[in-house]
């Protein structure tokens, strides 16, 4: 596996051999040194996952969390399911804000917005290419269907007959507080909570919702921390942006850890979960007010360019305080990216991250600020 931290310019490579109840990563490097590594100072961690097809059924639940997998009995007072990289769960009905069967919104002419309407539950059945809303209290689910109790008495579904439901009253999201960290699963599973050691071949983890669960070592593709010794920059808010478009009326809008078009951003087939995606010309201006002590990143153009006839060209500066700091050699399409780790920011009262032009006019300068993160003063 590999890790990045804070304190390190170059990767820790090497074999998982635990992690403590305390976030620490116990690993083996490729020399044999032993390292531990505290979760304070991880920005990343990336697992040699295997491929993991997604589960029918996908649930959204408050926070933001994501969890694939089949539904694997029936509970009252949530929802079950077996996956790839939570072997099992049951979420309550409160922390779910949608139940959805991906597979069987293809095809449709219009995909319907899949939200609760005025209090109650909704179920979204679908007819051929068209999609029926069905108002009520869900009162079931299981693997052979959801029971709803609407106006019209007590009516049960099929799963197959289902595109998605939709819950009234989910819990207010509860945010974690102090570190912890968001695992992603092969699978696209995404689960926030505070890691308490592995248990076999599983990672322990307390969710954010309240309850444990168990997370799969070998379908983790990455997972990266917060509330720890730095703070993601794609967290922020810049204070200012300026994006210029090379010809009049085109402009790409920035966007936080998506690229403009608002995929997820990749640097030489490596997904990176947390960033900034930008479109030259951009300048984002960030407020500091003397908390930071160093800025990096790993830079580079977009595997999105791989799909069109121009790969782009295009500068990295870093300006604080107006000054610049750091100017990257004209970065191309396809290259490997860089890693921009020592910035000094010791009293910065402003950070200032640019991608210009390079000299293919604007075509395919589609630049990530991959993993930027601001390290807090000691």
């Amino acid at each position: 596996m590999r890790i990045t931290t804070v304190n390190r310019e170059s990767e820790y490579v090497g074999k998982l051999d635990s992690v403590g109840a305390d976030g620490t990563f116990h690993l083996t490097l490729g020399s044999g040194e032993s390292v531990a590594l505290p979760g304070r100072q991880i920005i990343t961690a990336s697992f040699p996952a295997s491929e993991a097809s997604q589960g029918p059924a996908r649930l959204d639940l408050v926070g933001g969390d994501i969890v694939f997998g089949t539904i694997s009995g029936e509970d009252e007072i949530g929802v079950a399911l077996t996956g790839r990289t939570v072997p099992r769960i049951t979420v309550p009905l409160e922390r779910v804000r949608v139940l959805q069967f991906p597979a069987a919104l293809k095809g449709l002419k219009e995909i319907p917005h899949l939200v609760a309407s005025s209090g109650k539950d909704v179920v979204f059945r679908r007819l051929k290419n068209s999609v029926d809303r069905v108002l009520g209290t869900v009162d079931l689910i299981g693997p052979k269907g959801v029971t709803l109790e609407s106006s019209l008495g007590t009516l049960p579904f099929s799963l197959s007959d289902l595109v998605a439901v939709a819950f009234s009253a989910p819990d207010e999201s509860r945010p974690v507080q102090g570190l912890h960290a968001v695992v992603m699963g092969a699978d696209g599973t995404r689960i926030t909570g505070i890691l308490r050691g592995t248990e076999g071949n599983c990672l322990k983890m307390d969710t954010q919702h309240g309850f444990p669960v168990l997370l799969a070592l070998n379908h983790i593709k990455t997972l990266y921390f917060k509330g720890g010794d730095f703070v993601f920059l794609s967290d922020l808010k810049p204070v200012k942006v300026v994006e210029r478009p090379y010809i009049d009326g085109m402009v790409w809008r920035y966007r936080a850890d998506r690229t403009p078009l608002g995929n997820p951003l990749h640097l030489d087939n490596i997904e990176y979960p947390k960033g900034l995606g930008v479109h030259a010309y951009c300048a984002l201006t960030y407020d500091l007010n003397g908390k930071y002590s160093r800025f990096q990143s790993w830079i580079g153009i977009d595997d999105e360019v791989k799909t069109l006839n121009a790969h782009g060209a295009v500068e990295f500066k870093v300006l604080v305080d107006g000054r610049e700091s750091y100017r990257s050699p004209l970065i191309r399409g396809l290259e490997s990216p860089r890693r921009i780790h020592g910035v000094d920011l010791k009293g910065a009262r402003t950070l200032t991250l640019v991608v210009d032009f390079g000299d293919r006019n604007h075509c395919g300068d589609r630049a990530d600020w991959a993993m930027a993160v601001l390290v807090k003063t000691d």
